[in-house]
């Protein structure tokens, strides 16, 4: 990471801070926030659930697709889906539609603990174009992490091509 782009960070911080910005606000319009709760990453996550898949959906039904047997349907995952696991998903998806304040909490997350690394959708799948566009957005506020994205939505993907989207260098999108 450029100089540049350290003060820039360590300016938008402030500046949120500046506006009133805190934790708790941060959390609030991102439904309950970003997590190193989960013990398999050693870095921060945002999960949706895997019910809410829009592509996984269809390929939960074609035998030996990758999400044929979708690991984020069993396990804890099916156990506590009606409990606080379920709930901080319903939070995270209805967040989204906080826009660009949800793309401010997170860049204020991120660089409040100092977040190298970051996966989206340990769980999930990016949900909209829009979606999309508020991670691309939070990468190119937050340049000093680095974004993992792994989905299967291609057709987003492909939107963001044909619309000449810039996506940054650390905003990793696997599929």
């Amino acid at each position: 990471m450029t100089m540049q782009a350290q003060e820039f960070q360590e300016s938008l911080f402030i500046y949120l801070q500046a506006q009133g910005w805190n934790l708790k606000k941060a959390r609030l319009l991102t439904g309950g926030g970003a997590t190193n709760k989960n013990k398999k990453m050693p870095f921060y996550n945002y999960d949706l659930s895997a019910w809410d898949c829009n592509k996984g959906s269809q390929l939960r039904k074609v035998k030996n697709s990758v999400c044929s047997s979708c690991y984020a349907m069993k396990g804890n995952y099916l156990r506590y889906r009606e409990g606080s696991v379920g709930k901080s998903h319903k939070l995270h998806k209805e967040s989204l539609n906080n826009g660009f304040q949800w793309v401010l909490g997170m860049v204020y997350q991120v660089l409040k603990s100092d977040c190298k690394y970051f996966r989206f959708h340990a769980a999930g799948d990016l949900q909209s174009y829009e979606h999309a566009l508020q991670i691309i957005n939070l990468a190119r506020l937050t340049p000093s992490c680095k974004y993992w994205i792994p989905t299967r939505e291609t057709g987003i993907l492909k939107q963001l091509r044909d619309n000449k989207i810039y996506i940054p260098k650390n905003y990793l999108p696997f599929n």
